[in-house]
């Protein structure tokens, strides 16, 4: 009885876990726009449509300027306004084909749609530009693990890790996979990884971890 309630608890919980979309994570741009700081810093502080007017002003004065669609897209996504945001991004890689962030960020827009062929698409674009885009490889093993490669979702959670090492979200995914695929062992120490970085993690779900691997 024991045993089949807490196979019971696992499958429950690992179903939702496995198709939480939230787990692909927008990456927040670490680079302050320091042509446009008014709408920066609009946008930091949570004030979404007055970061969309700056940015549109600043793209009314220069239609090529790719930063300026790329943080009025952010502040569309924020919003929710995933079309919007879309358009944006694709608009700043017209203008700068080698910007990996819009590229990145298309992909999170993609994938919260429920595109995942087209964000798979768009983060593999971001890391051949940018082949240290940690992020990048966290999000693309979200997209494999969704699809069902999960031995692929672990090789990018791996490259993300190895890449940021301080990557708590690559721990908590590839922890998911290894429960997946009932390596516990592997599971439970991604997770305690995961605790040590400040992530949540429930105790009782460690003890079912170590119960079930035996040890």
């Amino acid at each position: 009885m024991k045993y089949v309630k807490f196979a019971i608890m696992f499958s429950i919980w690992l179903f939702i876990a496995l198709q939480m979309p939230g787990r692909a994570q927008e990456k927040k741009s670490s680079e302050a726009d320091f042509n446009n700081p008014q709408g920066f810093s609009s946008l930091i502080k949570g004030d979404y449509d007055q970061a969309i007017s700056e940015y549109t002003t600043a793209i009314s004065s220069n239609p090529r300027n790719a930063n300026a669609y790329f943080y009025r897209g952010v502040a569309y996504f924020r919003k929710k306004r995933y079309d919007e945001a879309i358009s944006d991004y694709s608009k700043a890689i017209e203008i700068d084909p080698r910007y990996a962030e819009a590229y990145y960020h298309k992909g999170v827009a993609n994938h919260d749609k429920g595109f995942f062929d087209q964000a798979l698409a768009d983060y593999s674009k971001a890391i051949e530009i940018d082949p240290r885009y940690a992020e990048a490889y966290n999000n693309r093993g979200v997209v494999y693990r969704q699809q069902g490669s999960l031995d692929r979702a672990v090789a990018d959670y791996t490259r993300a890790i190895e890449l940021n090492a301080g990557l708590a979200e690559a721990y908590n995914n590839r922890g998911l996979v290894y429960l997946w695929q009932k390596e516990y062992g592997k599971a439970r120490q991604d997770f305690e990884k995961l605790q040590s970085l400040g992530g949540q993690v429930k105790p009782e779900f460690i003890k079912m971890l170590r119960e079930s691997s035996g040890k």
